[in-house]
């Protein structure tokens, strides 16, 4: 089975899934061909890595995910090296956003993510002259299908920043990782709110800023939500299957 997967509609796809599970468990042998991470999850026991046609690992599926997450995370910290060396020669606005940075549980720079995880970005700027209403959009998207997912901005979620000059940085804490382990990526705007209307005027963004989600708590869908169970007895019983953990080191300003 290729990509053929990957093109068809959702009904399409689900169809498939179905019939291949059915398959399976008639004992048919059966080889996926996917860039998609969560099928082969789903429905292999083993797998092969290949890259430019030959073999990288073989074994374990879990075990090599891990290996295809970790080979991916250092060809992502090798592009955006060259990205960020170019941004910095290019840029020459008044107001811009000059780098990233991305900080595991343990508040140490990271392009690799554990699901469940906490994280922190950084979003370090330069202004050369002050700008009173500053908001920050940061859209994650799926890098594979480069199509956004959420959206965190402090002007619809009502955070006020304070007038920013100088250099400087915003952080944004997420609790936890909870979405299926695959290749993600933010763009991160600066808004300048005082002007160009309802929306604002956008002075500067940072692209495809990739990461790898690599799975150590199992999220069981695409993504998954903090929730808690309750009985109608005379006490409830409180079970969390995906714990928020606590705040990543990195202060926040």
């Amino acid at each position: 089975v290729d990509e053929v997967l990957s093109v068809g509609d959702t009904e399409f796809r689900n169809r498939c899934q179905v019939r291949m599970n059915k398959l399976l468990k008639g004992g048919v042998t059966m080889i996926l061909v996917s860039h998609n991470l969560a099928e082969i999850r789903n429905l292999c026991q083993s797998c092969l890595m290949l890259y430019k046609g030959k073999s990288v690992m073989q074994g374990q599926t879990i075990k090599v995910i891990k290996e295809y997450h970790r080979t991916v995370a250092a060809k992502i910290r090798a592009e955006q090296e060259r990205l960020a060396a170019r941004e910095r020669v290019a840029k020459v606005s008044d107001v811009r956003l000059t780098r990233l940075e991305m900080f595991d549980h343990q508040g140490n720079l990271s392009e690799e993510f554990g699901t469940g995880k906490p994280m922190t970005l950084r979003l370090h700027y330069q202004a050369d002259r002050q700008v009173a209403q500053p908001h920050v959009l940061a859209e994650l998207l799926w890098a594979t299908e480069d199509y956004i997912a959420v959206v965190c901005s402090t002007r619809h979620e009502g955070f006020h920043l304070n007038p920013i000059q100088g250099v400087g940085y915003i952080d944004l804490h997420i609790d936890g990782m909870l979405i299926e382990p695959n290749v993600y990526a933010w763009n991160i705007s600066l808004i300048d709110g005082a002007v160009g209307g309802v929306n604002g005027t956008v002075l500067d963004t940072l692209p495809k800023t990739r990461f790898v989600v690599s799975e150590e708590l199992a999220i069981p869908g695409i993504f998954g939500l903090a929730h808690r169970w309750e009985q109608a007895q005379n006490q409830s019983v409180c079970l969390s299957s995906l714990p928020i953990p606590s705040q990543p080191s990195p202060s926040a300003s």
